[in-house]
């Protein structure tokens, strides 16, 4: 799915689910209780402002976020983009880990074809990925947005929205294994990839091979549909039919 669609389909998502729960304020308390998190006993659901992760937000007496995933088909959604150099600072990460996924990173912006991470180097990267795996997490889902408790994914084509406790999401892929596609993707059990972004628009003035081009960055995708359907028989969620406007 296109980058511009899926913007324009969350908005509209968003929009509806404000509209939903500002109606159905006791739907979204009985959610809350079945994911073990306490919502204010007063509120209104807004959409935040300034905000990177989550895209509503129960606000009373104190806040609590939600981030929604908005999906009409089994695609890959972005979780995260950054450069390589943010990840550096966030993980302290060795010169050596640096080196692969940079060099890496250039060899796909000169080949999109190339393979990401050479089968020599995936030990090395598997093992710096697993032992960094909770803060990888944190960041990819809530990085300093701690109001942010809720994991929302809305499939659009059945109206189901399932809630789940971002918290029981981390954990779970805490415990997923790292592993590899045949072109070197990064892969976080079967629904999160880490790869380069991609994407050397004619706008962009940098040549695709400077480390600072935006497709140079370390993309975060994610499977929202497959984890949902998968996640709801192994994990505590709240799952409700959306009738859309």
């Amino acid at each position: 799915m296109g980058g511009s669609k899926e913007a324009k389909q969350g908005i509209e998502a968003e929009r509806e689910l404000i509209e939903c729960f500002s109606n159905s304020k006791d739907v979204l308390v009985s959610c809350a209780q079945k994911l073990s998190i306490k919502i204010p006993n007063s509120f209104v659901v807004i959409k935040p402002v300034n905000r990177t992760k989550c895209d509503l937000m129960i606000k009373g007496e104190f806040t609590i976020s939600i981030s929604v995933k908005t999906v009409t088909d089994a695609s890959f959604h972005q979780l995260d983009r950054r450069g390589l150099d943010v990840w550096k600072t966030v993980l302290n990460m060795p010169e050596d880990i640096y080196k692969i996924l940079l060099d890496s990173i250039l060899r796909k912006a000169k080949d999109p074809r190339a393979v990401f991470i050479l089968p020599e180097d995936r030990d090395k990267i598997s093992k710096f990925i697993k032992d960094n795996l909770s803060i990888i997490l944190k960041e990819i889902f809530i990085r300093d947005e701690e109001d942010l408790r809720i994991l929302a994914i809305w499939d659009k084509r059945d109206d189901i929205l399932c809630m789940f406790n971002i918290q029981d999401v981390i954990s779970f892929f805490i415990k997923q294994p790292i592993s590899f596609s045949d072109e070197g993707i990064i892969k976080i059990g079967k629904y999160i990839t880490i790869q380069r972004k991609g994407g050397n628009g004619s706008r962009i003035k940098k040549p695709k091979i400077d480390p600072t081009h935006p497709g140079n960055q370390l993309q975060f995708k994610f499977k929202p549909l497959e984890f949902m359907n998968d996640a709801r028989k192994l994990m505590n969620n709240c799952c409700l039919h959306i009738t859309q406007t």
